[in-house]
């Protein structure tokens, strides 16, 4: 059985933007693009926190190796 992505919870758009230390218009750039998973109560829009962190996690820059 698939793990349910709401069961960790949702965020505030200001929750995300500070968690992942970025601007809320990156942000709303990221779900314009439906790069971060999100859902819409009335009009109010909360983050799915496993998508942002999933995303997070894909984008991980692994250091150089073998700097001169």
């Amino acid at each position: 059985m698939e793990a349910d992505p709401l069961s960790d919870g949702l965020m505030t758009i200001e929750e995300a933007c500070d968690f992942a230390k970025v601007s809320r218009s990156s942000l709303y750039v990221l779900l314009q693009r439906h790069q971060i998973t999100s859902v819409k109560l009335g009009k109010s829009r909360r983050v799915v926190k496993t998508a942002l962190i999933a995303f997070l996690r894909d984008h991980i820059v692994p250091p150089s190796q073998g700097r001169e």
